[in-house]
């Protein structure tokens, strides 16, 4: 990545903004495994949310019954039904799970 300093810029605030490690540096898996792990719940939730781009996991069947009430609770809540599932599914699976299985990719 080429840097240019414009003329209101000090030699400093060059320097320091050419320091700073680039996106792919930042994100590389070996920069994220040495972030310390979230610790409560919910922490856990966004950061494996966060941890990589989202990928078809599984697609669920239900009863009729299950289906309404997925209807009527994501329209309660006023989010999607895919936004209901990962609220729910995923904070009730970190509860249960989450300290056994590493957020970041290895």
């Amino acid at each position: 990545m080429v840097r240019v300093r414009t003329p209101r810029q000090s030699v400093d605030e060059f320097i320091n903004a050419a320091e700073k490690p680039s996106l792919e540096e930042a994100t590389s898996p070996q920069t994220l495994q040495e972030q310390s792990e979230p610790q409560g719940t919910k922490e856990r939730v966004r950061a494996r949310a966060k941890s990589s781009r989202k990928v078809g996991a599984y697609t669920i069947q239900a009863t009729k019954s299950q289906k309404a009430l997925m209807d009527y609770a994501a329209e309660e809540l006023d989010i999607s039904k895919a936004k209901l599932l990962e609220r729910y599914f995923f904070t009730t699976l970190e509860e249960k799970f989450g300290d056994a299985v590493p957020i970041h990719e290895q």
